[in-house]
């Protein structure tokens, strides 16, 4: 485990739970619940992109399907 996995690992384990109970315990409603929510989200998507990366091999990237 490198130093970005264990300091991501470290902040999201505090971040996501507290966020959820400030929500689940309706100290937060309405739209700062949702903002926080959907920050929350975003914040561990970048933080697992920067920590995975972008794959080397070109075929394990998602790619579009079209429907020709």
């Amino acid at each position: 485990m490198t130093e970005m996995q264990a300091i991501a690992a470290i902040v999201l384990s505090f971040a996501v739970p507290f966020a959820v109970q400030l929500i689940k315990t309706e100290a937060m409603t309405g739209k700062a619940a949702r903002i926080l929510a959907l920050g929350c989200s975003l914040l561990a998507g970048v933080v697992t992109g920067f920590v995975g990366g972008a794959p080397a091999d070109p075929g394990r990237r998602p790619t579009r399907c079209s429907s020709r």
